[in-house]
């Protein structure tokens, strides 16, 4: 039985397709470096970022809840680069493992996407992005 996260709490994005913002300052510990991270009102988040035509075969789509919390976290360690793209992505098995009961295939399915497609997302940050991102996410001891 999953140990449920405390849900971030989101708003829709007006005029933008598929995002949303954080309305509510959110932390949470992670479970592998036992740092705090905080996440502060106003950082923008597509969810998980699931095709479309992924939507049926996993079971998921960008803002379900099972999924949420955990893509959220992974979205602003990655943005904000605040620990290597490997410890963000273990960070984000480790959490979708203790927040969904889809089970551990589709944990691997999640974990294995970032690992083979996060490359060309996190390659695509700059200087400025980063900084902008860290102005919303940080992390603590």
């Amino acid at each position: 039985m999953p140990d449920f996260l405390p849900q971030p709490s989101i708003r829709p994005l007006p005029n933008t397709e598929g995002n949303a913002v954080i309305s509510e300052d959110y932390a949470i510990g992670l479970p592998i470096s036992g740092k705090t991270l905080f996440i502060k009102s106003g950082f923008v988040t597509d969810g998980a970022s699931i095709p479309k035509p992924a939507w049926s075969i996993l079971g998921s789509y960008p803002f379900d809840p099972d999924i949420l919390g955990p893509a959220i976290v992974h979205d602003a360690l990655y943005s904000a680069e605040l620990m290597d793209r490997a410890d963000c992505d273990r960070e984000f098995e480790e959490l979708l493992r203790r927040n969904s009961a889809k089970g551990d295939s589709v944990h691997w399915l999640f974990y294995e996407t970032v690992r083979l497609g996060g490359w060309s997302v996190w390659n695509n940050h700059t200087q400025d992005t980063i900084a902008q991102s860290r102005e919303f996410c940080s992390l603590s001891s």
